[in-house]
């Protein structure tokens, strides 16, 4: 026991470091593209930015998620080969399928933005494409607890998204040379992680994984897809629910906050992906999963909860450090946003620790609900209260799902096998 706990611990601290890494790639983009980009542009940016976000979160949250948990949990390398194959065919029909939706919709204007958008639209579309096939190998690192090459790739892509777009928009291509760093990134990253588990050698395998993996995997999906989508909601929220004219402006605004006050999720994020495949291999051991979540959300609290009150409580000085001033306006949005957000941070761990030990439907259940409770809550409150209004919808809904996802966590896990059952070992670097 001491030493899964230590396994733990030291893959957590990888994970999180790697996150960090990271993270301040990504808010070097952030930040470069709010003095290079006018105001305008930045929302432009922010706009495509958010719609790239809710797709890679459907490509993220469920194949790859049962690629992580199938190896995690062992099985022979026949079953492995399987699982992975069929996960990666059915993620890119996704990813493709997901691209040409976001085009047909933009063409067809049931996406209500401006013919300027177009090439950002075909970018974010080709992003989709790629991060199908991403994502998955990405995901399989994790589930063969090769954490540190898990983070190697996140820094990886943030760092190549940073310096394709500067690039781009040092070219004079504005908001597109900037988004141009998505799909750019992705195809480096994918290059790294199809190196990384190429001794997997699936093509090998003859036949496919069972239904049972894609049933799994909608639950899945809808479980972690949704915690993103509440996330990243509210930026649409304000482009839409807005006033038409100076929308983009209070987009670029919110973005702007969102990127300040979303940082201890995500940090939650990398604890979640960490403690993912450890529960996933131990599922069969009553009440082990629900030490996890105790233990979790202690650290969670006593860690992440003090970032956001430091957030809120100095919303200007932290905007006067990182952003030019024409983003000071964004101040009130960051110290409402700050607090509104720190449910997300439990429900990273409290549904990443449901879904280990098998409990896939209740929380995509209740994000389903949670979401329209957010989209009910900004159709109500933007048009009144502008973009804080949009926050307090996503810090409502987050704050419900996380008190229904609580009370489920910390009751024994249903079907629980015996104590003398074998534990599954830890596959090996090779996989088998």
């Amino acid at each position: 026991m001491k030493g899964r706990w230590e396994a733990l611990t030291r893959d957590s601290l990888i994970t999180v470091a790697a996150f960090l890494l990271a993270a301040a790639l990504n808010y070097a983009f952030s930040v470069t593209m709010g003095w290079l980009l006018s105001p305008a542009e930045y929302g432009m940016l922010s706009v495509a930015q958010t719609l790239y976000m809710l797709g890679a979160t459907l490509l993220v949250s469920g194949f790859p998620w049962a690629v992580a948990r199938g190896l995690a949990a062992g099985g022979s390398i026949e079953e492995k080969r399987r699982l992975f194959k069929s996960a990666l065919l059915g993620n890119v029909v996704f990813g493709v399928l997901l691209g040409s939706a976001l085009c047909l919709a933009y063409a067809g204007s049931l996406l209500h933005l401006e013919r300027s958008y177009t090439p950002l639209i075909l970018l974010v579309a080709f992003a989709f494409a790629l991060m199908g096939v991403q994502s998955v190998f990405r995901n399989a690192l994790r589930g063969l607890f090769r954490l540190g090459a898990f983070g190697v790739a996140q820094i990886l892509e943030a760092g190549g998204k940073l310096v394709i777009g500067c690039v781009g928009v040092w070219l004079g291509l504005g908001a597109r040379g900037a988004v141009a760093g998505l799909p750019g990134s992705l195809l480096l990253t994918l290059i790294l992680c199809f190196w990384l588990t190429r001794h997997l050698r699936f093509w090998k395998e003859r036949g496919w994984a069972g239904r049972k993996v894609y049933t799994d995997s909608l639950y899945l999906f809808v479980g972690m897809a949704g915690i993103t989508f509440l996330m990243h909601l509210d930026v649409l929220g304000v482009k839409f629910f807005s006033a038409r004219v100076g929308s983009d402006l209070l987009a670029g605004y919110f973005q702007v906050a969102a990127t300040l006050a979303r940082p201890p999720a995500f940090i939650a994020l990398a604890v979640a992906n960490a403690v993912f495949p450890h529960a996933s291999q131990c599922a069969h051991i009553p009440g082990l999963t629900g030490r996890y979540v105790k233990v979790t959300l202690v650290g969670i609290t006593a860690g992440l909860v003090p970032l956001h009150l430091i957030l809120a409580l100095f919303s200007n000085r932290v905007l006067a450090i990182l952003f030019p001033p024409p983003y000071q306006a964004s101040a009130p949005i960051l110290t409402v946003l700050a607090l509104c957000t720190i449910p997300l941070d439990f429900l990273f761990i409290l549904v990443s620790m449901l879904q280990a030990r098998g409990e896939h439907r209740l929380p995509a259940f209740v994000l389903l609900g949670a979401l329209v409770l957010e989209g009910g809550g900004m159709a109500l409150l933007v048009p009144r209260l502008g973009p804080i209004g949009a926050a307090l919808a996503l810090g409502g809904a987050a704050a419900m799902a996380a008190f229904v996802l609580l009370i489920a966590a910390v009751l024994p896990a249903r079907g629980a096998r015996a104590p003398g059952k074998r534990a599954v070992l830890r596959p090996s670097s090779d996989g088998r």
